[in-house]
């Protein structure tokens, strides 16, 4: 006999059984599996590298291959599909988002500037820009632009943040990537792009550069829970926060029998049981 959510709500969700069946095949497999993966570091400030990450110099059934981070310098740093090299800061296995910075910032010389790089949704492999929750997207990071300007771009300062109160001699102007070309200031040009959360707020008006450099090396997140979803069930899923059960929703699909949990955990298990 089949048993039933009832308005989506459940003692034993979808995500509570992936929780307790994780508990219990880890604990197994840490005393009985040959193949157990321990965490793998090369700094002190990211120790815990399991799966789906790996490093290149862990043994080849450990994560997964496009999860794959690599040490130089004793510096975790995580390559995209176009060999731009960013420095892994943080990696968040309860929110599923890995936090990067671009590798050419020094965070304590304002005069480095990032690596020109436009984030596009397929730059890292298995790594989005957006995560899903409640039934919405969220918007992780948001471009922003330099601009080369051969004169002060008065007409626009509100719009623009000078670089060169923090850096003598820079004629770079930072704006919102989201500006319209048709308003850029004469004389100005586009030299590079870079990322930072989307939750800064960038104008002249309440921010200055020491906020963008510093948001900048601080860095901005990425997560891997929407692609995960997408490739098990094909559909766009997310853990309701809202409920206090956590329950799994998704965006066509939803899952209220018992039959479709077993369903869930299982794929589950193939995928970040690994």
């Amino acid at each position: 006999m089949a048993y039933y959510l009832v308005d989506n709500y459940s003692i034993m969700t979808p995500f509570f059984l992936l929780l307790f069946l994780n508990n219990i095949t880890s604990s197994y497999a840490k005393s009985s599996n040959p193949h157990y993966c321990p965490p793998s570091s090369c700094d002190n400030y990211i120790i815990n590298i399991t799966s789906p990450f790996r490093l290149n110099t862990d043994p080849k059934h450990c994560g997964y291959p496009e999860y794959e981070l690599s040490c130089d310098n004793n510096l975790t740093v995580i390559h995209s599909k176009n060999d731009v090299k960013f420095l892994v800061r943080s990696i968040n296995y309860g929110n599923y988002t890995i936090r990067i910075a671009d590798s050419k910032l020094d965070k304590n010389n304002y005069c480095s500037f990032p690596n020109n790089f436009l984030l596009r949704e397929n730059s890292f492999n298995g790594l989005s820009s957006y995560s899903y929750h409640s039934g919405e997207d969220v918007k992780l990071r948001k471009q922003i632009v330099f601009l080369k300007c051969e004169n002060p771009p008065i007409e626009v300062n509100n719009n623009y943040i000078d670089t060169a109160s923090y850096c003598n001699g820079s004629n770079y102007y930072v704006v919102d990537g989201g500006f319209n070309v048709s308003d850029m200031a004469i004389g100005c040009e586009t030299e590079l792009s870079s990322c930072i959360s989307n939750q800064v707020v960038v104008n002249g008006t309440n921010t200055s550069y020491f906020d963008i450099h510093n948001h900048l090396t601080y860095g901005f997140e990425l997560s891997w829970l929407k692609i995960q979803f997408y490739n098990v069930f094909g559909d766009y899923c997310s853990i309701d926060y809202s409920d206090e059960m956590r329950s799994l929703r998704c965006r066509h699909r939803s899952f209220r029998s018992i039959d479709d949990i077993l369903i869930i955990l299982n794929a589950f298990t193939g995928v970040l049981g690994k």
